[in-house]
């Protein structure tokens, strides 16, 4: 375990990514379903702290509601979300 959550990838040692891939992969072994909640879970959040940072920049809901729905729903971000390679990066961003 401590040899897994060390290991560098491209230089870079991912040491809480690789924390929540073990806990997963204990818990849910190779059910897919498993793997992608903490995903989608994230990127709801995300959503949500966007629609909020617009309501409180701009006081307008319509408009945050808006932003938020394009920005979640985009279809650029599918790669990010699909592969569980860069998660790390969506839960720092988030």
């Amino acid at each position: 375990m401590r040899e897994f959550l060390l290991t560098t990838m491209g230089g870079h040692t991912l040491v809480a990514r690789n924390a929540v891939m073990a806990l997963l992969d204990a818990g849910a072994g190779m059910d897919a379903r498993f793997w992608f909640a903490p995903v989608l879970l994230t990127h709801v959040l995300s959503v949500a702290l966007l629609a909020r940072l617009i309501w409180l920049l701009t006081g307008n809901a319509a408009l945050a509601g808006l932003g938020a729905f394009a920005w979640g729903s985009c279809p650029l971000a599918s790669e990010t979300l699909g592969w569980y390679a860069v998660y790390g990066q969506v839960a720092a961003t988030t």
